[in-house]
């Protein structure tokens, strides 16, 4: 009876903060990698902090926190209207291609691992621009917004 009532202490604890279960709950790679494109899509610090390795996010905290009006606005801003999709899923590697409206592609390595309570979280990142004119077989035929 006290785990369930800690339990449900928990999930409203998590629903007051503002991170959606799907965050915590990330079964797989592409879960926590489609969790971290919505919250940069959104300049969410919360939900960017869930998904990154504790040392990746020490790498990020005075962008995260100390200037985060600035560089939330700056997120949203960048990713606003752009379209992600999941590229390729290796081991331990997610590629996600970003088109933003004006046309211009980026391409997001991101590496993935699990922490020592088996969530997956993103602990390195690669953005690189493409040219389709140059590397028309790398870029997906198809783009679509993540559910």
């Amino acid at each position: 009876m006290k785990n369930k009532r800690w339990m449900i202490v928990f999930v409203l604890f998590l629903i007051v903060q503002g991170i959606p279960l799907y965050a915590v709950y990330a079964a797989e790679p592409e879960d926590t990698v489609i969790t971290y494109c919505h919250a940069l899509q959104n300049g969410d610090r919360a939900l960017i902090k869930s998904v990154l390795s504790t040392e990746l996010y020490e790498k990020r905290k005075v962008l995260l926190e100390q200037n985060s009006g600035y560089y939330l606005k700056f997120l949203q801003a960048r990713y606003e209207n752009a379209e992600f999709m999941v590229n390729d899923v290796g081991e331990g590697n997610v590629d996600v291609v970003v088109r933003y409206p004006d046309g211009r592609m980026m391409r997001m390595q991101l590496v993935v691992a699990q922490d020592q309570s088996q969530k997956w979280r993103i602990v390195g990142e690669k953005k690189d621009l493409i040219d389709p004119g140059n590397h028309p077989a790398s870029v997906p035929n198809s783009m679509s917004n993540f559910p």
